[in-house]
């Protein structure tokens, strides 16, 4: 049976939708507002200047390789999910019509 979504209730694909502008508006700040002053403070020979250089592009630089450190430490837990790995192997990959299904092992 199938509940109703109710008048003022969003959907959660809907709000991901409405998250998305609210990501860039975030991330254009934190570029402009805190990782390009901090990378222009850097000395010339720092690890900073080493990893990402000197000129236009180092704030966005940065927060790429931010999103990108958080992004791998917020999934590494779910690797020990054996739960998960068990998902993955009931999933599958190749439907053949009338014949032996294929699924991931």
């Amino acid at each position: 049976m199938a509940v109703a979504k109710q008048k003022n209730q969003i959907a959660p694909a809907e709000a991901r939708m409405l998250a998305i502008p609210w990501g860039y508006l975030c991330g254009g700040l934190l570029v402009d507002r805190v990782f390009k002053p901090f990378l222009a403070t850097q000395p010339a020979g720092s690890l900073a200047v080493t990893l990402f250089g000197a000129g236009k592009g180092l704030g966005i630089a940065l927060l790429f390789l931010v999103i990108r450190v958080f992004g791998t430490l917020f999934r590494l837990p779910f690797r020990a999910d054996q739960n998960i790995w068990k998902l993955g192997k009931q999933v599958t990959l190749f439907p053949i019509p009338g014949g032996r299904q294929t699924s991931a092992e």
